[in-house]
């Protein structure tokens, strides 16, 4: 059955790469750089191979990588036949971009739903369950008077929440400031400081309201309440469907995985790309447009140069900046001026003796008063049943990198395990233990980040055969550079390929 299932994938992996060897019936031949070769890099190669052999154009695509193998984040250790993710390890399944590109990989078939979304905070030493309202960030009464994660001061100060002023002048707040504002301290410090710490890497403090919490921010501009516009929304959904909950659109679907991981995704689109694509283990140096940007030229840091008709940066912004600093000054000043966090992510592999009762649900997020060394806690045997985990316990545990930044692999690990047995009682030691270290991975949306986004955008778009990609420009989630990638393909693809057939 397996032996089937793999050669189904090879015939629609040969079909994909076939339409994109589409007979040539042009004349001129166009050139594409594109500088990084992870997710964001390799989803641009291939929807604009893709793009080209439906047109019958001929598309010389060079991707440049500092790296040995692509992929960037997507990363994955093996143990006893586990393969484990060390980059990202899901998606949301609400957002169809991840989907349809796996639909198109031929890879659709293995993708798996998460299990349970039973989700929990820790404070002290104890687990309390994330009401689904709560976890969606978007607070309703029934949730907020039932949770135990609150006193009943807390509940009374986020019951006031409708008659809380609403903000006339909507600034762009930091995260920190928004939820304090509309629902006190107690909400901010026992839940959206633990959720946006456990995603983001850093301080509630330190995020534009703007970009991290768009739904709850236009919920206050259309209704002057959060809590209003959910009743509202609620009310009129049921009105139309019969159901009850509404949830954010980032909220909506459920968190997915593959079969083989999420690395499947990267492999994939590397085997689609690798006959058409010419891979150079090099770091670009500049980027430099040549005739106002009607071509350009890449240095790279083995002395190469590569000449195209466009370029696809597909770099973190800081070092995306320093590549185009030669194109655009004030361009490459603002990508530099986005910070980023470097997460620690720490691979667990356990027996099931290990635990006196075995981890259920799908993990934990740990309370800024509460914190040590842990952020948060994937139980992934749990989360991902379907996943073959050969009847072993499986934790990924997020590592407050900002104290562990100068630790060795061994300190983190045993300071884990210390913090991890507050919650968990574990009577073994793990059979694997894998740290990775993402340096430069999760862009910071400082207040304000929106504002330097159309700024950026402006710059870039004087060019238009130059493309940004990545995490940085608007939304960190798989499926949102996936979107960010196809989008901007498709803007150098009208470019170029309306020049060859006008």
């Amino acid at each position: 059955m397996r032996h089937n299932t793999e050669a189904k994938r090879q015939d629609h992996r040969l079909s994909t790469i076939e339409s994109m060897n589409a007979r040539i019936d042009t004349v001129e031949r166009k050139r594409v750089a594109i500088i990084g070769g992870g997710i964001s890099g390799l989803t641009s190669a291939f929807y604009l191979l893709k793009s080209a052999g439906k047109k019958g154009i001929e598309l010389e695509v060079t991707l440049v990588d500092e790296s040995r193998s692509l992929g960037g984040v997507f990363k994955s250790a093996s143990y006893d036949g586990l393969r484990l993710d060390l980059g990202p390890e899901c998606f949301v399944t609400g957002k169809p971009a991840v989907l349809d590109l796996a639909n198109e990989l031929g890879i659709g078939s293995t993708i798996l739903r998460q299990s349970t979304r039973r989700t929990f905070i820790a404070r002290g030493s104890f687990l309390s369950k994330i009401p689904d309202g709560l976890f969606a960030l978007t607070p309703n009464l029934k949730d907020m008077a039932t949770s135990d994660l609150f006193s009943w001061t807390g509940k009374i100060r986020m019951a006031l929440e409708p008659f809380v002023q609403k903000q006339e002048r909507l600034t762009d707040e930091s995260v920190a400031t928004f939820i304090e504002r509309r629902f006190g301290k107690e909400l901010l410090q026992r839940l959206a400081e633990p959720m946006i710490g456990g995603l983001y890497g850093i301080e509630p403090e330190n995020l534009s309201a703007q970009m991290t919490l768009p739904y709850m921010r236009s919920l206050e501009k259309e209704h002057g309440s959060v809590i209003k516009g959910i009743i509202q929304k609620t009310v009129k959904r049921h009105s139309e469907t019969g159901e009850w909950f509404t949830s954010p659109p980032s909220c909506k679907g459920t968190m997915a995985t593959f079969d083989e991981g999420m690395t499947a995704l990267t492999q994939m689109l590397e085997k689609c790309v690798q006959s058409k694509c010419k891979v150079i283990e090099a770091h670009a140096d500049s980027i430099e447009p040549v005739n106002e940007g009607k071509t350009w030229k890449t240095r790279l840091s083995n002395g190469l140069q590569i000449d195209s008709d466009a370029v696809v940066v597909a770099l973190p912004a800081k070092s995306a900046g320093r590549t185009l600093l030669q194109t655009d000054r004030w361009l490459s000043e603002c990508l530099q001026s986005i910070n980023y966090s470097s997460p620690i992510v720490v691979s667990l592999v356990f027996e099931k003796s290990a635990f006196k009762s075995a981890p259920h649900g799908s993990g934990f997020l740990v309370a800024g008063d509460t914190r040590k060394s842990v952020r948060a806690c994937t139980f992934s045997s749990s989360k991902f049943k379907r996943r073959n985990y050969q009847n072993k316990v499986v934790l990924r545990v997020s590592v407050d990198s900002t104290k562990y930044r100068e630790s060795s692999d061994e300190q983190i690990k045993i300071a884990v395990l210390e913090d991890l047995s507050r919650f968990i009682e574990i009577t073994g030691e793990p059979l694997f233990c894998a740290v990775a270290r993402h340096n430069e991975a999760i862009p910071q949306f400082a207040p304000r980040h929106g504002h330097l986004l159309k700024e950026i955008e402006l710059r870039k778009n004087r060019f238009a055969s130059l493309a940004l990609v990545g995490n940085a420009y608007g939304a960190i989630g798989v499926a949102d550079c996936i979107t960010r990638a196809k989008e901007e393909s498709q803007r150098i693809a009208d470019c170029l390929f309306s020049v060859v057939n006008p």
